[in-house]
């Protein structure tokens, strides 16, 4: 048997390690929770989240909704495990994990729980109407789906964007300002 490098050409092997990276990144709560460093996966996983759906009778529609929701919470769980009391004692960085903070309703701590939850109503709200309708309801489903994307992205916005720019915006004014850094000049930080 040839060794794993061998076989897979480099770009291959750089995507599977992404995840390794993120849990060796810098240590931060948000690094276990929020996909910064898995953000390429994104897209892939909905598409396959949103097939199973679309194209699965009931049984692999139960299966496989089971499944995920074991998963999460598996998952969930060895977050909790892994950073114990770093949950309540580090520093909560809001813009870290919109996503999270989203689902839990909660903008000033990393709330698991109800993160967690908040996915799994999602999921089991997805399948029972898929369940319930059958292939018909797949538009109704995904517009709720898109309405409930657009949602939390003008809800995320409203919690973090906007406050985080105003403060921003006021800090590198005064930067600018006290370097004598003109408009027309630029700074490029590595």
């Amino acid at each position: 048997m040839r060794p794993l490098r061998s076989t897979l050409p480099a770009a291959t092997r750089w995507v599977a390690a992404r995840p390794g990276i993120a849990l060796l990144a810098d240590g931060r709560i948000d690094d276990w929770v929020y996909a910064r460093y898995t953000s390429y996966l994104v897209r892939s996983a909905f598409l396959v989240g949103a097939a199973v759906p679309a194209g699965s009778g009931r049984r692999v529609l139960v299966r496989t909704a089971a499944l995920a929701a074991g998963l999460t919470v598996l998952l969930a769980g060895a977050v909790v495990l892994s950073a114990g009391s770093k949950l309540r004692d580090e520093l909560f960085v809001l813009w870290g994990l919109p996503d999270v903070s989203f689902l839990a309703a909660d903008w000033s701590r990393l709330n698991m729980f109800r993160a967690t939850a908040a996915a799994l109503v999602v999921l089991a709200a997805v399948v029972m109407v898929r369940f319930s309708g059958g292939r018909r309801v797949l538009p109704a489903i995904g517009l709720s789906l898109a309405l409930f994307g657009a949602f939390a992205t003008a809800t995320i916005t409203a919690h973090i964007s906007v406050p985080h720019e105003k403060v921003s915006k006021d800090t590198a004014g005064t930067f600018r300002r006290e370097s004598g850094i003109g408009q027309a000049e630029n700074v490029v930080f590595a």
